[in-house]
């Protein structure tokens, strides 16, 4: 079926995503039930309410039905949303139009990279984009991957790894269907079950926790980026994990391929800045870490300016208590 809010249907979608060899992809759409999960092939296809409230826009990662109208107006809606049985997620929090503007209570993510808003925030990235879209496509295209300082201020203000960072595209089909699926991706940082009977729910789940990253479509290749916890036998952990610090030994980060920089924030502050392809940061103290790659993008009239193809989701590293050392 045709999105009453959007200019394409179900099936074309479907059609654009095994062309183009994906895994899966998540839809949402604006207050109506959305199917149960579909398996085709290799891809599995997520569906979720966009939730219009008086306070702006809420998706329902979990549930198909949306939340009924009469909870849509309590001003503790996220926490409407998890009784209902959905893990609330902030749609283009910081857009001129349709911001979000009610509690910020423990929600289950927020969107802090979207395509749409981008364009909606204006001034020089929207000029340089309509100015380029003709001669230098590729240039246009960048200029929609300027950061959302505002979201991305709003989500490092959160110390739990499980308030996950999304990205979306949110055209509503006015672009081409090759482009808007991608134009930002969701990497899984799990492996998903073979079994197709299986895969819908695992993905959902690796969801839930924040295991994945966002990677910009302007990268053109699967990105090899990492960003994960050792310990002293390897592997302790990554996105979505609350760590003890003694146990912690280093935080480590590949960069994806073609990115210019790793960057490390620790509670929204940079730490480390490099062009190596691998980081590690040794004996992290205690903080919620994250990581963004960026690609160095020619200006469209001097110079150049980093522009990020990755947002990790966080790993939180915890102070061992006296009685956790015992």
């Amino acid at each position: 079926d045709s999105s009453h809010d959007g200019k394409r249907d179900l099936a074309g979608i479907i059609a654009g995503a095994l062309d183009a060899k994906l895994d899966f992809i998540v839809l949402t759409d604006h207050n109506v039930t959305n199917p149960e999960p579909i398996v085709l092939d290799e891809l599995t296809v997520l569906a979720y309410p966009e939730v219009s409230t008086p306070y702006g826009h809420l998706v329902q990662i979990g549930q198909r039905h949306p939340l009924p109208e009469n909870a849509r107006n309590q001003h503790n809606v996220l926490e409407a949303m998890r009784e209902h049985g959905a893990t609330p997620v902030i749609a283009h929090p910081s857009r001129w139009r349709r911001p979000w503007e009610g509690s910020w209570s423990n929600p289950g993510g927020i969107e802090i990279a979207n395509s749409a808003s981008a364009l909606w925030r204006g001034g020089a990235p929207l000029l340089n984009a309509l100015i380029l879209a003709g001669p230098n496509p590729l240039l246009a295209e960048a200029m929609l991957y300027t950061r959302d300082k505002r979201s991305l201020e709003r989500w490092d203000e959160y110390a739990s790894p499980l308030t996950a960072g999304y990205c979306g595209v949110d055209a509503h089909g006015w672009l081409p269907t090759s482009y808007e699926l991608d134009h930002w991706k969701i990497q899984l940082n799990v492996k998903v079950p073979a079994d197709p009977a299986q895969r819908a729910n695992a993905i959902e789940q690796a969801l839930k926790e924040a295991r994945f990253h966002c990677v910009a479509g302007i990268a053109r290749q699967n990105s090899g980026f990492l960003f994960e916890a050792h310990g002293q036998s390897g592997v302790l952990g990554g996105s979505g994990d609350s760590l003890e610090q003694a146990l912690t030994h280093a935080l480590y980060a590949t960069k994806p391929h073609g990115a210019h920089s790793l960057i490390l924030y620790r509670n929204g502050h940079e730490v480390v800045r490099t062009t190596a392809t691998t980081m590690r940061y040794r004996a992290p103290l205690a903080g919620t870490y994250r990581v963004e790659a960026t690609l160095l993008m020619p200006q469209p009239w001097l110079g150049s300016s980093p522009l990020p193809v990755v947002y990790s989701n966080k790993i939180q590293i915890r102070a061992t208590s006296p009685k956790e050392n015992l």
